[in-house]
């Protein structure tokens, strides 16, 4: 399967008070597509997590909010040279 994104190597903390755990993540269409052992799948861009922490939660708040923020940074361009 072809994702978007893939992140290697990252200490996830999923937001359930559980223990972190170490896997890779992958992303697809502003999703989160899959988590676990990634090797052998294929994505448009890997990046290295070397290890870092990831929070599903703050990934999760920046797929949803990015787009919406880009969206009315536009509508409010358009509007201003209207």
């Amino acid at each position: 399967m072809l994702f978007d994104t893939i992140i290697k190597n990252v200490e996830i903390v999923d937001g359930t008070n559980e223990a972190s755990y170490h896997a890779d993540l992958a992303i697809k269409q502003d999703r989160i597509a899959k988590i676990g052992d990634l090797a052998g799948f294929e994505a448009s861009k890997i990046i290295d997590g070397q290890g870092q922490v990831l929070s599903l939660v703050l990934l999760m708040f920046i797929l949803t909010m990015i787009p919406m923020l880009f969206a009315t940074q536009i509508a409010c361009r358009k509007s201003v040279k209207a």
